[in-house]
């Protein structure tokens, strides 16, 4: 009986976990809380009078009370396991009926963090973006809500600064709108989407994989290395340092002034007194380096309008890949048929008179006599038909083509050398008839 009482109490809610309460020390008290505002007013009521009093709060577990003098009044502990129903609210320190957090806002800020706390919900960044068209602006972060609440001290506080997003596009995405930039969240909530181009970041490391940022009316990105990097919008030069600080134009640094683009205005070609007087030595450099980058753009042009070819399975047994210029490569495929047409004939040939055992080679016959079967090794059929018409062209393929021999030249020199033929057989005929009677 005792057993099962004991069983019984086990599996009684009870023993699951009590709520979450809040309890004051033993030497204050020992009193038991539930919500943040009882615990308020039990710190005003440990203070002296006329001393205000506000709570701090430790970590998720743990608040004290301070007066005004900065005094320790009070400490209160969580007790609890959970909440059985329902959701535990940090604002309100105690179990709700709804989370809060679930239907929280995307939001942006200035601040950096890879997690950060606002309005007590928890959020994670999706990376930054830059104005690269005001280089002092600061970059935005965009934050998504993780749907779980936060407290203050384990992630970066951003309720100050941060800007909740308050619009929804017709694909029904939240969104921001700054100037002519629409800054949305997509449907994955992986990615953030400004004017419409994908802008991702390393979901594990919540770290950017590019530099990007608006600039001269449109959305630029470059991928993150450990070197400068530069690019023309719309017909204006831009450069960004490799963690994407975008360089002055002003700056000895930057590389249309001859510069290194390492960070360092100390060590370039022109110091900052020549760029802002533009001195000859200057203008020298800065035309050095625009003819320089022309003729690279020429040159970048003609590869892509005239691209270099390359050829590869030369080899008569092996299949042709050829890629690059298109007339080129048709040269070349016409060259290996060329080189590899004797060497096919050749073979196919043999192989025909290896299958045939009537087309035996001369000399490899037995005896002395070589016997040569005239009506099986000189076919007619197909080649001579009765109305003495040529028969068509001989096909064959080789490497995938097909070829045609046309017989017709043939044809007419038979035409032509069969009255010879005729003539020098009645001939023969003519003397052998004539011994015979003389004979006789």
């Amino acid at each position: 009986m005792k057993a099962f009482f004991l069983w019984g109490l086990l599996l009684s809610p009870m023993a699951y976990g009590l709520d979450y309460y809040w309890l004051e020390d033993e030497i204050y008290g020992g009193v038991v809380l539930h919500s943040r505002a009882e615990m308020q007013a039990n710190c005003e009521a440990s203070a002296f009078s006329g001393y205000p009093t506000r709570l701090v709060t430790i970590n998720e577990t743990r608040i004290v009370c301070w007066d005004s003098r900065d005094r320790y009044r009070s400490a209160y502990s969580r007790i609890g396991d959970g909440c059985s129903s329902g959701y535990y609210d940090p604002e309100t320190l105690s179990c709700v009926s709804s989370n809060p957090c679930l239907n929280a806002p995307p939001v942006s800020s200035h601040k950096y963090g890879q997690t950060a706390c606002y309005n007590q919900c928890r959020y994670q960044t999706l990376g930054g973006f830059r104005d690269f068209d005001n280089a002092l602006s600061p970059v935005a972060y965009e934050y998504i809500p993780t749907g779980d609440a936060c407290f203050g001290n384990e992630a970066v506080d951003i309720s100050s600064s941060a800007a909740e997003y308050t619009e929804t596009n017709e694909d029904d995405l939240s969104c921001r709108v700054d100037g002519i930039y629409e800054v949305c969240i997509d449907a994955d909530k992986s990615c953030k989407l400004i004017n419409g181009v994908e802008v991702c970041i390393d979901n594990e490391t919540r770290e950017d994989f590019y530099n990007c940022g608006t600039f001269n009316g449109e959305v630029v990105c470059f991928q993150k290395n450990q070197q400068t990097n530069c690019g023309y919008v719309n017909g204006e030069s831009l450069c960004v340092y490799p963690k994407g600080n975008i360089i002055s134009l002003a700056s000895p640094d930057h590389p249309a002034n001859g510069g290194n683009g390492d960070q360092n205005e100390t060590n370039d070609i022109l110091d900052p007194l020549d760029i802002s007087e533009n001195t000859a030595e200057a203008q020298t450099i800065k035309q050095i380096v625009s003819e320089t980058r022309l003729r690279q753009q020429v040159q970048k042009q003609a590869e892509n309008d005239n691209p270099s070819s390359s050829f590869s399975g030369i080899e008569c047994d092996k299949e042709v890949s050829c890629s690059g210029d298109p007339v080129q490569c048709a040269i070349a495929r016409i060259e290996k048929k060329q080189l590899c047409m004797s060497e096919y004939n050749e073979s196919e040939v043999q192989q025909i008179i290896n299958d045939n055992p009537l087309m035996s080679p001369l000399g490899t016959l037995p005896g002395d006599t070589l016997e040569v079967h005239v009506e099986d090794f000189l076919e007619t059929e197909g080649y001579i038909s009765a109305d003495n018409q040529c028969p068509e062209p001989l096909s064959f393929n080789v490497l995938g083509a097909e070829y045609h021999i046309v017989l017709t030249p043939i044809c007419d020199l038979a035409v032509y050398i069969s009255y010879f033929i005729l003539f020098a057989t009645w001939f023969s005929m003519s003397v052998l008839l004539a011994k015979a009677l003389g004979a006789g």
